[in-house]
C-alpha cells in the first residue's frame, strides 16, 4: 500500500456520502484513523464540501476535524492462527 495525496484523489463515498475508515496523515498530528463525509451544495452551503473527522476519540461523531495531506486504506486484519 502506498500513500495517496488527497489532492490526487479521494476515498470512495457510500450512500451515506462517508468513506470507510483510512489511514490519513496531517502535519499537525501524523498517522490517524479518519474517515471523508461529502456535504452538497444548499442551504447555507455555496458549494460541496468534504471534511475529514478522526475517530481515535471514539465513535467518530465527535471527533476532531483534520486537514490530511495524504490518505491510505486500512490493511486487512490478520488471519486466524
Amino acid at each position: 500500500m502506498e500513500w495517496i495525496r488527497v489532492k490526487d484523489k479521494l476515498p470512495e463515498l457510500y450512500k451515506n456520502d462517508e468513506s470507510d475508515n483510512v489511514l490519513v496523515f496531517t502535519d499537525d498530528h501524523g498517522v490517524l484513523v479518519a474517515s471523508m463525509n461529502f456535504y452538497p451544495k444548499g442551504g447555507y452551503r455555496k458549494e460541496d464540501s468534504y471534511t475529514w473527522s478522526e475517530h481515535a476519540t471514539g465513535c467518530g461523531c465527535c471527533g476532531e476535524y483534520i486537514e490530511p495531506t495524504h490518505w491510505m486504506r486500512l490493511p486487512n486484519p490478520p488471519e486466524g492462527e
